[in-house]
């Protein structure tokens, strides 16, 4: 199901710690129930190195009410032909196709890369993921 038409698509930029700490707090804590909160400081720390462009290699996506909902990142590895994906979907907006449009956007930046092998980053278990990831041959 496609329900991803009154989502705003945006590229990352640097005044979205807070939200995106909250949005990673709240993922993690459903699905990690001995989660440790994490302050958007750490987040800074991982998405401003060097390397690393928020406008190039995150996507953000927006609710009606324009509050942050889900994230995508690619991070590139120490081969050019390799990057790690990483996909949080607000347990609330779940099975809804974000994802799904998150990873056909991340892929097509690694594919305009020259990347030729995907791994996605999945801190937490939930048979729902296993399944996205089978399906899309990860």
């Amino acid at each position: 199901m496609d329900d991803t038409r009154s989502l705003t698509f945006e590229p990352g930029n640097p005044g979205m710690f807070e939200d995106y700490a909250a949005l990673y707090n709240t993922v993690d804590s459903q699905d990690n129930p001995y989660h440790v909160a994490f302050a958007k400081d750490v987040f800074q720390s991982i998405f401003l190195k060097s390397d690393f462009q928020l406008s190039r290699d995150m996507v953000h996506v927006l609710n009606d009410a324009g509050e942050l909902i889900a994230i995508g990142a690619i991070f590139s590895s120490d081969s050019a032909s390799t990057a790690t994906l990483k996909i949080q979907v607000h347990p609330d907006y779940r099975r809804r196709g974000i994802g799904t449009k998150i990873f056909e956007y991340l892929r097509e930046q690694g594919r305009l890369r020259g990347v030729s092998e995907l791994a996605c980053y999945t801190p937490s278990y939930r048979p729902s993921t296993e399944d996205f990831l089978t399906a899309r041959g990860l």
